[in-house]
């Protein structure tokens, strides 16, 4: 991601606060994830950007 210039995380992006996190999480349109075979939700959603899932 840098070697093109882009963020390379939320933070570098400026996502800072929960409220932007909820944001983000509340405007993804979960018709388009409908083919994943996980089901998507904005609470799911909002607890991938905050770490809650997927952490090592």
């Amino acid at each position: 991601m840098n070697r093109v210039g882009s963020p390379g995380t939320l933070e570098e992006a400026g996502i800072e606060t929960e409220e932007e996190l909820k944001q983000i999480a509340a405007n993804v349109n979960l018709e388009r994830m409908s083919n994943n075979p996980r089901h998507a939700s904005p609470e799911n959603l909002l607890a991938i950007l905050n770490g809650e899932i997927f952490r090592d």
